[in-house]
């Protein structure tokens, strides 16, 4: 009787010990999109349970910037993280169009950890930040490589029919010596028959002098 390979099994956790907050970019153009993603792990350093909620993560305000957000943006001022996904609950933006520095700053909350809320001791009541440029030059330079995409494109576009030209005249070529090959071959059969006429008319002569 064969045994099946062991396998690792691993009971996940819904006691959360730390949090850490991070964004998908350190700079943005002016109203650009941002995703700011929160992870949850326990004590073990391993991901929280998905699908669950889990309170008092956040102290009162949740997470704060510093400079007004645009419309569209999800609400970051809960202390709590609702409905936690795997590799972190993620909110989405959308930046100011004032260009400059943007910080997102929280404090953690002081609940203890227990099955579904609050921080280990050590994490508890520690503030935390991350800051996020605003900048114009962003999009001149998506604009820059859309322009280069654009360019290589064209590029693209001309080498492929300069190559059809190429093929276009290759076979007008072909047809022009197809074309004196057959004239040549009707002229050289013109001149076959023009020379058989002569040898013919030859031997008939050659034939009445030898009968005098």
């Amino acid at each position: 009787m064969s045994q099946a390979a062991a396998v690792a099994v691993r009971v996940g956790s819904t006691t959360p010990a730390s949090v850490k907050v991070t964004t998908d970019k350190s700079s943005y153009a002016p109203g650009e999109k941002a995703t700011i993603t929160v992870s949850l792990a326990d004590a073990t350093n391993l991901d929280l349970v998905s699908g669950e909620t889990y309170t008092a993560i956040f102290a009162t305000g949740g997470i704060k910037s510093s400079y007004t957000l645009g419309t569209g943006s999800d609400s970051l001022t809960g202390t709590s993280v609702v409905g936690y996904t795997a590799a972190g609950k993620t909110y989405s933006v959308f930046m100011p169009v004032t260009e400059g520095d943007v910080t997102f700053s929280w404090t953690t909350g002081s609940t203890t950890s227990a099955a579904g809320t609050g921080l280990a001791l050590a994490n508890q009541a520690v503030a935390g930040s991350v800051t996020v440029a605003v900048s114009s030059n962003s999009t001149a330079a998506a604009l820059d490589a859309a322009n280069e995409a654009t360019d290589a494109a064209n590029a693209a576009t001309d080498a492929a029919l300069a190559a059809a030209d190429a093929a276009d005249a290759a076979t007008a070529a072909a047809e022009d010596a197809s074309a004196a090959v057959a004239a040549l071959a009707k002229s050289v059969n013109t001149a076959l028959k023009a020379l058989k006429k002569q040898i013919t008319s030859l031997t008939a002569l050659v034939n009445k002098l030898l009968k005098k």
